[in-house]
């Protein structure tokens, strides 16, 4: 019996990485900052181009990923937001053989998962930080940290899964009300 499925889009490869930002990254980003959670997951075959859609960061900025684009245009966003005051934290686990492991602090291997309420990971490595730098240098800690093994169809595969978690809290500004005012 044939079967249909129904996408919201589809890429090709002549797609350019701003496309899949703003279809994919974009909306998702504007849900998180409104208070849902996201998430940004790629499936696929070895060598279909998941990484490098996903977290390419290298060469011109026209080529990069969407995480990176994600991580620049949070900050931007949150550095323009005068009435909040934000929090970024992040972490960055791989799950390889059924083991759960800290790519931030590698030493930080097969942590357990809480069930329940929340699925925290036990002992996972969760950073603040506060520039789109400090997120990207923790990005690349981590991706340096990943298991790697050659396949028949791509000599550099990650043979894990790679789970990137931001937090993104948000409160109001206390704004001083006394209306006593001074310059420095």
């Amino acid at each position: 019996q044939p079967r249909s499925w129904n996408f919201d889009s589809v890429h090709g490869p002549a797609s350019t990485q701003a496309e899949i930002y703003e279809e994919v990254g974009a909306p998702i980003l504007d849900a998180v900052l409104s208070g849902y959670n996201g998430t940004v997951m790629a499936y696929g075959q070895t060598g279909a181009g998941k990484t490098h859609t996903l977290l390419h960061n290298t060469g011109s900025p026209e080529d990069a990923g969407l995480v990176p684009r994600l991580i620049a245009a949070l900050f931007v966003t949150i550095s323009c937001d005068v009435r909040n005051v934000y929090k970024v934290r992040a972490s960055f686990a791989q799950i390889y053989n059924e083991q759960v492991d800290d790519l931030i602090k590698p030493r930080n291997v097969n942590l357990k998962i809480h069930h329940g309420g929340s699925n925290e990971v036990e002992g996972l490595t969760i950073t603040e930080c506060r520039t789109a730098e400090d997120l990207l240098n923790l990005l690349q800690l981590g991706r340096r940290n990943l298991i790697y093994a050659e396949t028949k169809m791509n000599k550099s595969s990650s043979r894990s899964h790679a789970v990137l978690q931001l937090r993104v809290s948000r409160r109001q500004r206390v704004l001083d009300t006394s209306g006593v005012g001074s310059m420095h």
